[in-house]
């Protein structure tokens, strides 16, 4: 078995928000194992229902007024690291910019840039705030310094699972908004319209996966070349902060009709 690393002395972490479910006081219970210091900010129901380990601490005001209380609790509970998973929700845009001004490092956790099965985690931003270089020349000189890459382990993963968790979060977040009055969501949506989008999705995932095969079954029968475009989520901040434009069909409008106007006639859109 490989040594597990011992953790550094006084290291104390401080965890925001993660993702709708528990991910986070899974990460916590690891990290109070190993014997890092663990806390937790709180910012409405879900994060609480989920969380359930010690060192939880409710924030209860406003915006405006977090970044003081932020710098309170990293002086008074001598925090050395901040983990959180996003960083463009305003709680953590704020929060990334107070702990630059202490010094303190923030990691940050987003959807993997390469799916599925992994996770990626960045020191003081991801995506349009990640520090990596965007030349691909550095990732190619990079890569031809490499070892062969380990066996692929796929990591199992659950769309119901996914829905059914984030429907929990966002149910506790609505029942407890007396105790969190100041709380405002990330997302455009109120939390239970998003919860039954959830519930919709997961009734429509065998039909929309028999779709999907129809589609990909008829592409391979005619053996003509296609260019696939990925879609992403139209609440997603990659959309909505991090492009020029202001939703997912914007940029659907554009690419149809830079593909009608420049593509071969041979080639096909998916």
């Amino acid at each position: 078995m490989p040594e597990v690393p011992q953790p550094l002395a006084n290291r104390n972490i401080l965890l925001l928000q993660g993702l709708m479910g528990p991910l986070f006081r899974r990460l916590g219970q690891v990290l109070r194992r190993d014997g890092y210091g663990v806390h937790k900010v709180n910012f409405n129901g879900g994060d609480r229902l989920f969380w359930r380990l010690p060192n939880g601490i409710d924030y209860r005001g406003r915006l405006e007024d977090w970044p003081a209380t932020l710098r309170q609790i990293i002086v008074d509970r001598g925090i050395t690291d901040v983990l959180l998973f996003g960083d463009c929700r305003p709680i953590h845009m704020a929060a990334i910019a107070a702990c630059r001004e202490l010094h303190v490092p923030v990691h940050v956790f987003e959807e993997g840039y390469i799916r599925p099965d992994w996770v990626t985690l960045e020191l003081g931003g991801v995506n349009g705030h990640s520090t990596l270089p965007r030349d691909p020349a550095w990732y190619r000189a990079q890569a031809a310094m490499l070892p062969p890459p380990p066996e692929h382990l796929p990591v199992p993963s659950s769309f119901r699972r996914r829905a059914i968790e984030a429907l929990i979060y966002n149910t506790a977040d609505v029942l407890t908004r007396s105790h969190y009055p100041h709380w405002e969501n990330h997302r455009p949506w109120h939390p239970l319209v998003e919860g039954m989008g959830w519930v919709r999705r997961l009734k429509r995932r065998k039909a929309a996966a028999e779709r999907a095969a129809a589609v990909l079954d008829t592409l391979v029968k005619r053996d003509a070349p296609y260019v696939l475009f990925p879609l992403q989520l139209d609440s997603d901040a990659q959309i909505r902060l991090h492009s020029s434009f202001a939703g997912i069909a914007d940029a659907l409008r554009m690419v149809i009709t830079s593909f009608a106007a420049h593509a071969p006639p041979e080639l096909r859109l998916v």
